[in-house]
């Protein structure tokens, strides 16, 4: 979530036309609200602010939010939650279209899961695809890059873990965690926490299927000395 200028206008736009005075800490990458400190922006738990903020927002940014909402994700205290309810719902898509994710630190963690997760299924793909002087795809660069993609994500889904002192589940808590995930986000308790643990379980799951790639990707490069298969 870009802390610009530019972008925190765009913030202040849109709650002056819903009549809400907030006051900005530039350096902090805070609104003031209420008395509710609001942190816009990516929030580090390893480097927490000196002052905690009541509240953490994180969304993409384009400029046409500035007057349609924003996709919001939401952390915090469900005490702070509730007072916010009326700033949060003036900057989302509509009334209640925001994610609450869990505690400080979860709409970091579900913004930098969400980019990547995108990233895997669109712009990556796209990158790889056939340019005009070529009808071949470069099929090992982009399964490749797709692995080194899933390690980052497995990574950032322990630190998660980890900074969250939860613990990996177990395998008889694999289908408990399936069935709190089915609920909509609003009903679990810890969003991003389920978040992290089913990504790593996909991960884990997934070890096999990798293994065979890793067969499957040798093999192609000795089939064609190298170069793209078609």
């Amino acid at each position: 979530m870009p802390t610009d200028p530019a972008y925190r206008h765009a913030l202040r736009q849109r709650l002056q036309a819903a009549a809400l005075d907030v006051t900005e800490q530039a350096r902090a990458n805070c609104l003031q609200w209420q008395q509710l400190r609001i942190h816009c922006g990516v929030l580090s738990l390893a480097k927490p602010p000196r002052t905690a903020p009541d509240l953490e927002i994180n969304s993409p940014w384009l400029p046409p939010q500035s007057g349609n909402g924003f996709a919001l994700l939401v952390a915090g205290q469900p005490g702070a939650l509730e007072q916010a309810r009326p700033l949060l719902d003036a900057l989302a898509l509509q009334p209640g279209a925001w994610l609450y994710c869990g505690p400080l630190g979860a709409a970091s963690f579900c913004r930098r899961a969400f980019d990547l997760l995108f990233y895997l299924s669109g712009p990556l793909l796209l990158q790889q695809l056939p340019q005009p002087d070529s009808k071949l795809i470069d099929w090992p660069t982009l399964l490749l890059q797709q692995q080194e993609l899933l390690q980052q994500l497995a990574a950032l889904c322990q630190d998660y873990l980890q900074q969250q002192g939860a613990a990996p589940i177990t395998e008889q808590q694999q289908w408990q965690l399936l069935d709190e995930f089915r609920q909509p986000p609003a009903r679990q308790q810890h969003f991003a926490l389920n978040l992290a643990r089913l990504l790593l379980l996909a991960n884990e799951l997934g070890e096999n299927a990798r293994q065979l790639l890793d067969t499957a990707l040798d093999g192609m490069a000795a089939a064609t000395g190298g170069n793209s298969p078609p």
